[in-house]
């Protein structure tokens, strides 16, 4: 009798282990993990990503102003200036300016370095440009 009653208090001592250490078999997956990641199975994680921030205002200027460049085509309004047309190679018209008198003839070919218009004039259709240095192809 004393056996049995110290197999049953083993058999008890082993009920509580096993119950206080997270009960029987192997441990369970599929939930989320104690730091709230993904779940051990590679499911999605539980978490929702942050709201990103809203759009401030448009910049004032243009961001992606051209510091200065060089066009080549033929000329469409010459003369000595101030303004000049030209239409390059690939069918884009623009539209030049020059503080300085340039002779330009029309049905020329150019090679021009230009900037950024920095006064406000309309020099006709066209993409607008201030006229750095204007160069004949010959």
């Amino acid at each position: 009798m004393a056996s049995a009653r110290s197999t049953l208090a083993v058999l008890a001592a082993a009920v509580v282990l096993a119950a206080t250490a997270g009960g029987c078999g192997p441990p369970k997956t599929g939930g989320p993990s104690q730091t709230g990641g993904p779940s051990q199975t590679g499911g999605p994680s539980q978490t929702v990503p942050p709201t990103p921030p809203r759009p401030g205002t448009p910049p004032k200027t243009p961001s992606d102003l051209i510091t200065g460049d060089w066009l080549v085509g033929t000329v469409t309004r010459g003369g000595t200036g101030p303004c000049y047309g030209l239409i390059t190679d690939d069918g884009v018209e623009h539209s030049l300016y020059s503080d300085e008198p340039v002779e330009l003839t029309r049905h020329s070919r150019i090679r021009v370095r230009v900037a950024p218009l920095d006064v406000r004039i309309h020099c006709g259709p066209g993409q607008p440009w201030r006229l750095v240095r204007a160069e004949l192809i010959r």
